[in-house]
């Protein structure tokens, strides 16, 4: 009786799986820029905000207006903030791992164009910290961070446009009980 409960849950999921997989699916390779803000003094000590850039791979699976939208992203956010946007500098960073876990919503879903709104969570995990001066590492910093994440797009036939914000919803300095919240843009295609 006890292996029957551990399996139903297997099974409904592989059902549900295989109904996604057989409907429209696809994928969007993207890089883009990112932008991070936080209210913890040591790391927005120059102002402004703290800018990176992004690489990543999501899926779109389903058909019709609604769809699910997994994926794996890598994050360069440099520790330290700036009152300009800097994308290829030697200023020290953090490399987050973030996977998004997202429902969709084809707003206007015609062949070449599409308008979409997109809404869930992301979980992000501290892959790497540079040595620094701000004394900041996996001591300082929490390796692991939930975020709600939710934002909207158009694709133009392959080309796909996103914007998205991930606002902090678990602390990312360590006993500051101090977060951080992300814009997101990204620039795509899809396949």
């Amino acid at each position: 009786m006890y292996l029957w409960h551990m399996k139903l849950p297997l099974i409904a999921f592989l059902s549900i799986w295989m109904w996604v997989a057989q409907a429209q699916s696809g994928a969007v390779i993207s890089v883009g820029y990112s932008s991070g803000f936080t209210d913890y003094s040591l790391a927005t000590a120059n102002g402004g905000f703290m800018s990176g850039w992004n690489a990543g791979i999501v899926g779109r699976f389903g058909d019709g207006k609604f769809f699910i939208r997994p994926g794996l992203e890598l994050h360069k956010i440099y520790l330290e903030s700036a009152n300009k946007a800097e994308l290829f500098t030697d200023r020290k960073s953090a490399y987050f791992l973030k996977i998004p876990a997202q429902i969709g919503y084809r707003i206007i879903n015609l062949e070449k164009f599409k308008l979409i709104a997109m809404g869930g969570v992301q979980v992000s995990y501290i892959w790497s910290i540079q040595e620094n001066a701000l004394g900041l590492n996996h001591d300082t910093m929490k390796d692991f961070q939930l975020g709600a994440l939710f934002g909207g797009g158009i694709d133009l036939g392959p080309l796909v446009f996103c914007v998205q914000f991930e606002k902090g919803l678990s602390e990312l300095y360590t006993g500051t009980s101090k977060k951080s919240d992300y814009v997101i843009y990204t620039l795509g295609f899809s396949f």
